[in-house]
């Protein structure tokens, strides 16, 4: 949803503005946006692949951890799943 956006905006206002106005001004919301999320899923996923290499009693508690951690995720960026 982000990627298509970013890559709307860039082509419907490269032309007005010029690349360089869009990438830096016009589109850099969008941008950022796209690599916290990106960087939020690397995290979870990397923490998913860590559950493996711990003991049954850390195991549990990570599990936690990290669900509220996606959890959170969610919920700071709940208006763009009401959409």
């Amino acid at each position: 949803m982000l990627f298509e956006q970013l890559t709307a905006d860039i082509k419907s206002k490269t032309p007005k503005v010029g690349a360089y106005n869009v990438l830096m001004r016009e589109t850099s919301e969008v941008m950022q946006a796209l690599a916290l999320a990106y960087g939020e899923r690397q995290t979870y996923e990397y923490c998913l692949e860590q559950l493996s290499h711990m003991s049954n009693g850390n195991r549990d508690v990570m599990l936690k951890v990290f669900t509220l951690y996606a959890a959170d995720c969610v919920y700071r960026d709940l208006g763009e799943y009401m959409i």
